[in-house]
């Protein structure tokens, strides 16, 4: 892996893939954690889906053209901590393409044309968004368990700030945070550094803007049991969430291990218990989410609604045994174990280009390290099994619990 700074500020990450296809990725921290009190909930994602909607001198139409000309596959995202533009081409078309989105982020039109069309399909897409249980459990979750974090709304925002969001308040947010020192560009390619390097400087390296400093507000989490209704839901979504910031790089670490032991496989507490040994449940995970403004640890059961108080109430005893030092104390070769899973389902991960360019631009933007998406989790099966009970019993004390059914 080789990096680089443009003279103006934007960090350039590359990665040499000898393959016949080339990937990009597009990361800026412009996500819905820039909102805050100034902009409407919803401003970041409204803008990612406008600026597709034409260039000072490319129509949208020119731009679905040239995307279905070039792209084998291209995307755009908006989560809490970045927004991302990425996409796979052929390695020919690659300066092609990064020549295109580059003319979309960085000349975009603001045309007022189409423009309420296009808040329609993001009002769409929210209805649509409060159709996946899975998701909807989640926001509820997180709207009932903090008072102050952006987190507690969804990224795409509610009905009435997406009819409130107007052109003026794109081009407000689009001028504060989609700047070159708020920009990493990932490229996966058979190409030399060198080569890749002089290709973003020729399509980036003219753009200008400042950095804005990050202000994320985190909070403990409230404490209880929420439980709502859904519509014609058969079954039942269970979401636990437990708060992570504080910790040490060391107890983030042995939090990725605590999540493997607790549900992430066939032989995990919670799963071998709640599914295998019960039967009451058909899906059991837990998942940790170390990304800036987030830092959390979730478990999510799917159930049936009779099983739903069963369920709690195994979950909380298994992790009261745990917080009281009896139920959990890993020994030096599942803590090896756990680093092995969590190191094969990275690389699974990261066989795709642009999965690759995703992760190497989003932690550089994050963390200020492309490098840890290969180190992250290097040494956990060393760390001493006692920080790791330690840590378990610290982060699972307090916890929010979700129902949905």
């Amino acid at each position: 892996m080789w990096s680089a700074t443009l003279k103006n500020g934007l960090r350039f990450v590359y990665e040499k893939r000898d393959a016949s296809i080339a990937s990009f990725c597009i990361a800026l921290d412009a996500g819905a954690l820039r909102e805050g009190e100034e902009f409407l909930f919803g401003t970041a994602h409204a803008l990612e889906h406008m600026l597709y909607k034409g260039t000072k001198t490319r129509s949208e139409d020119d731009i679905n053209r040239i995307i279905d000309e070039l792209f084998g596959f291209s995307n755009a995202m908006t989560n809490y901590p970045y927004a991302i533009y990425y996409g796979t081409t052929l390695s020919r078309n690659l300066d092609r393409g990064l020549e295109l989105y580059a003319d979309i982020l960085l000349n975009p039109a603001f045309a007022e044309k189409g423009f309420r069309e296009e808040m329609s399909i993001i009002s769409e897409e929210l209805r649509e968004w409060s159709d996946d249980l899975t998701q909807l459990c989640e926001d509820k979750l997180f709207s009932n368990c903090f008072e102050k974090r952006r987190i507690r709304e969804r990224i795409i925002g509610s009905s009435e700030t997406i009819s409130a969001i107007g052109m003026d308040e794109l081009r407000s947010f689009y001028g504060r945070f989609y700047t070159p020192k708020n920009c990493v560009v990932a490229v996966v390619a058979p190409w030399g550094f060198e080569k890749a390097l002089a290709a973003v400087e020729k399509h980036f390296g003219a753009w200008e803007g400042e950095v804005v400093a990050p202000s994320d507000t985190y909070e403990d989490n409230r404490p209880g049991v929420f439980a709502e209704e859904a519509g014609n839901m058969e079954g039942a979504k269970i979401e636990y969430c437990f708060t992570l910031h504080g910790l040490s790089p060391e107890e983030e670490k042995a939090a990725s291990i605590i999540s493997c032991h607790l549900g992430e496989g066939v032989t995990s507490i919670l799963y071998d218990e709640i599914r295998t040994r019960r039967g009451l449940a058909y899906e059991v995970a837990s998942r940790v989410r170390k990304e800036r403004g987030m830092k959390l640890l979730t478990i999510n059961v799917s159930t049936a609604r009779e099983n739903v108080d069963k369920v709690i109430g195994l979950v909380d005893g298994i992790l009261e045994g745990i917080c009281r030092g009896e139920l959990y104390s890993p020994d030096r070769r599942q803590l090896e174990q756990a680093e092995d899973m969590l190191k094969i389902r990275r690389e699974l991960l990261l066989e795709k280009s642009v999965q690759l360019a995703k992760e190497l631009s989003t932690y550089e933007l994050m963390y200020g390290s492309a490098e840890a998406v290969y180190s992250e989790f290097e040494g956990a099966g060393s760390m001493e099994p006692e920080l790791v009970k330690r840590t378990a019993s610290r982060i699972l004390r307090r916890r929010s619990v979700q129902v949905l059914k």
